[in-house]
């Protein structure tokens, strides 16, 4: 049963949908998203098979990161069904640098992805880095420096779970 509920925001409209609140924006890319898919669009720009494309990741859902800041965090189990993607459609993942260089080489594999993961956050390590291990896909990992000098978390982002 879906039900429009106001957020504090008098601009954003949500919808609840199986027990999970959506944004009527975000609802409103899914559908354009699977339109898209049905009509093959995605397929058609894949198939051009040229470009690099960079997938860009934050952190990963140890307990409840995704109700949190879904735009921020991702579970285990949507990376790897992202992961499986990647590796049974037969994209050339490769690492950022090698990717970068080979684009202006002009020597980049068709289909050429790389992934890159900000931050650094522990999940990235407990997550992130054993599925890639497991299907062999190479990332890059920009750690903030600041905060693993002092050992203390992002201020801001601990603020903001914390209210």
């Amino acid at each position: 049963t879906k039900q429009a509920c106001s957020s504090t925001r008098q601009t954003e409209r949500f919808f609840v949908a199986d027990g999970q609140r959506f944004s009527m924006i975000r609802a409103f890319k899914c559908v354009v998203l699977r339109v898209c898919e049905a009509l093959g669009l995605f397929s058609l720009a894949r198939a051009r098979g040229n470009g690099l494309h960079i997938l860009c990741y934050h952190g990963f859902q140890l307990r409840d990161e995704c109700q949190f800041r879904p735009q921020l965090f991702i579970s285990s189990a949507t990376f790897e069904q992202r992961l499986q993607y990647l590796a049974k459609h037969g994209f050339n993942v490769l690492p950022l640098e090698e990717a970068i260089d080979r684009l202006r080489s002009g020597t980049l594999p068709r289909n050429a992805v790389a992934i890159t993961i900000d931050d650094g956050f522990k999940s990235t390590l407990g997550i992130a880095a054993p599925l890639l291990n497991r299907y062999q896909l190479p990332a890059t990992v920009y750690v903030t420096t600041y905060y693993m000098d002092k050992e203390v978390p992002v201020f801001r982002l601990a603020a903001q779970c914390l209210f």
